[in-house]
């Protein structure tokens, strides 16, 4: 029996005259409900006439093997990517120190060539992935989605011996050129897609192409750009791998298999995390909601996070927590939901006399590091941000968070209250001040302490009021 051909570059091209039993049972594994219409499914698994063949994504390798088992399909595949071998370099080359669990993490990306980590905020994510690519030894790319991220990945490929990166994004895209050998381009997402086709000489030349936050991979615009790709090594990194709107099955399919994981909890046992005290505050506030709902009576739940932000009990306890955490020293992030909100308790809290800045999607580029590093600094004390601060932020010596941004997805909540975790001298015992508010955004509070007790170990206080909690709060600062 012949055996059936599969190219591997981009994706996996499978010729048109493959078995139709193998085709059966390989498309019934890539076809997946579409959660945006239950109407339709989702078939992974597409017939490109122009190419005269079936196209898998390359996270498909372990479907293809079970469909040809499952049909006695022989098959061998005909390795297209770019990249060359490995070289001589190792861990123990490298000029830093990595964690005993990073350098696990590294061992097993290099070794599986595709797929990806899970590690939550804090647990050195972009150092472990530059440290990759340095042994890796290919022309690599790293695709981000923030300016903030783009920095991040620049300042730790130096730390690990890079001496050339070239950044695309943030204002620089002169530079379209193939990738060198021993060269990082760290581009934004957002670039590349707007440059199409102008993106091929780097997208084309990648040896090695790391996916930071991977889990945005079922966004259109990624999975082009991403899938543009032939790099033989193709890795992704992610704190949240499960997305609330039902397309997790995507990140998988598109950069490969998990390899590892460790949680926040594993890494607060071994010392790498701060496990931090939540106090959960009732706000008492229930806002109005009947006149806020869609035509099918649901209800809108934008306008239900922008009538809670405007409630002035809420601003005033806000404005306590902040007052009082800075008079004792702590370094403060407030999240909200609203920008016009944040700018707002900057202003009250000027007038206080408590100095703080903004980080909001809104801020200009220049503006946000320079407040950035104000707080890293410890210059400013307090940080008021919103949905910006949910990846990507990197302010280790921030020791209380005030989350007045209702949320029930587990993943961000973990993500948001994973700010104040990392280890820094001089940070205090890091605590939370979670609001608790009442009407439909009461369950939202119950899956976040799922989240706390689940992820991390820690279980919140019952919610108390607002006299309560300020004693509370003075007990721990």
């Amino acid at each position: 029996m012949s055996k059936l051909l599969i190219k591997v570059s981009y994706d996996f091209s499978i010729p048109l005259n493959a078995p139709k039993s193998f085709i059966k049972v390989l498309g019934a594994k890539l076809t997946f409900p579409n959660p945006s219409n239950t109407q339709y499914d989702i078939h992974l698994l597409k017939l490109y006439k122009r190419r005269g063949c079936y196209s898998a994504p390359r996270g498909a390798l372990d479907a293809i093997k079970s469909a040809a088992d499952a049909t006695f399909t022989q098959i061998q595949f005909i390795s297209n990517v770019v990249g060359r071998k490995i070289g001589s370099d190792d861990i123990s080359t490298l000029p830093v120190q990595l964690r005993d669990y990073q350098e696990g993490a590294v061992n097993t990306l290099i070794d599986r060539v595709q797929g990806y980590i899970v590690l939550p905020c804090g647990g050195g994510k972009t150092f472990l992935g530059c440290a990759a690519l340095k042994i890796s030894n290919q022309p690599s790319l790293v695709l981000v989605h923030t300016i903030d991220l783009l920095r991040q990945w620049v300042d730790s490929l130096k730390v690990v011996g890079f001496t050339r990166i070239r950044q695309i994004g943030g204002g620089q895209t002169s530079d379209l050129s193939v990738i060198s050998s021993n060269e990082v381009v760290v581009a934004t997402i957002q670039t590349l897609s707007r440059l199409k086709k102008k993106a091929d000489p780097i997208l084309k030349s990648a040896g090695a192409l790391v996916v930071d936050e991977a889990h945005h991979v079922a966004a259109s615009n990624w999975r082009k750009v991403i899938t543009a790709c032939p790099a033989r090594f193709r890795w992704g990194l992610t704190a949240t791998p499960e997305r609330a709107d039902g397309y997790t099955f995507m990140l998988p399919l598109i950069i490969g298999p998990e390899l590892f994981r460790m949680s926040s909890y594993d890494l607060i046992r071994d010392g790498y995390l701060c496990a931090p005290k939540v106090i959960a505050v009732d706000t008492e506030v229930k806002i109005k909601t009947d006149d806020i709902v869609d035509k099918y009576g649901k209800l809108k739940y934008a306008d239900a996070v922008t009538r809670l932000s405007n409630s002035p009990k809420r601003i005033r306890m806000i404005l306590d927590f902040a007052h009082r955490g800075a008079l004792r020293n702590r370094n403060i992030l407030i999240l909200v939901g609203r920008v016009e909100l944040a700018n707002h308790l900057q202003s009250l809290l000027m007038r206080r006399g408590v100095e703080s800045v903004c980080v909001t999607g809104k801020t200009k580029k220049k503006d946000r590091q320079k407040n950035l590093n104000l707080v890293r600094t410890g210059t400013v004390r307090v940080m008021i941000s919103t949905q910006l601060a949910d990846e990507g932020l990197d302010v280790p010596i921030l020791d209380l968070l005030i989350l007045a941004n209702p949320g029930k997805a587990s993943g961000r909540s973990i993500q948001r209250i994973g700010r104040i975790m990392r280890l820094h001298d001089l940070k205090k015992k890091p605590v939370v001040v979670d609001f608790v508010d009442r009407g439909p955004f009461k369950r939202h509070w119950q899956n976040r302490c799922v989240a706390y007790i689940e992820h991390i170990g820690v279980h919140p206080s019952n919610p108390i009021t607002f006299e309560e909690a300020k004693i509370l709060l003075k007990q721990c600062l």
